[in-house]
């Protein structure tokens, strides 16, 4: 039987959960490279490209402010001063 493996959408919001649920790219590819190297799991050259595009994509994962580079895994609300 074959293992389940995991998508890269799960190993994404995996990192970002352990690292706070909030975090720059730049941390979060780092994560993202340590789980997938502790699971035994393949890497591809374009695999931070992959990382970003889910960030990017992703229904559970938040972009904190627009271009800052920082994700969460909470949906933010901004609250506009009249």
């Amino acid at each position: 039987m074959p293992k389940p493996t995991l998508t890269w959408e799960e190993i994404v919001f995996m990192a970002l959960t352990a690292l706070g649920g909030t975090a720059h790219l730049s941390l979060l590819n780092d994560k993202v490279a340590e789980i997938r190297t502790e699971k035994g799991l393949p890497f591809s050259n374009t695999w931070r490209d992959t990382v970003r595009r889910v960030v990017q994509q992703s229904k559970r994962i938040f972009s904190l402010e627009k271009r800052s580079g920082v994700w969460t895994t909470v949906k933010p609300v901004y609250v506009y001063a009249k």
